[in-house]
């Protein structure tokens, strides 16, 4: 019986070592932040949305564990052309964004 425990609660130490060293790579940030903004960043230009914009990737910095992306979205419809600066950070482990900011 105790040896079951002790092989149970190693296994268990394995399995959490195992899942504590998985983290998202820099294409998948890039990846996963590109797919936020174009379903959730929309432009208005006179009376209509624009729906697909250009993005920017202006830097990608791996820090704290986290990675932050520096990106410029814009859009041009009607000659009219609009831009925003935003700022993305990821969680390095989850691939969950964490925090969203528009600079400009």
């Amino acid at each position: 019986m105790r040896a079951k425990i002790i092989l149970l609660l190693f296994f268990l130490l394995l399995f959490t070592l195992a899942s504590c060293g998985k983290s998202i790579s820099r294409e998948q940030a890039i990846q996963i932040t590109q797919n936020f903004v174009n379903q959730n960043v929309k432009f208005h230009v006179g009376n209509n949305t624009v729906n697909k914009a250009s993005i920017n990737i202006l830097s990608v910095l791996n820090k704290n564990k986290k990675w932050h992306l520096l990106l410029n979205v814009s859009s041009t419809q009607t000659g009219d052309k609009k831009s925003r600066l935003l700022s993305v950070s990821i969680d390095q482990r989850t691939g969950e964004i964490v925090d969203f900011k528009t600079l400009n």
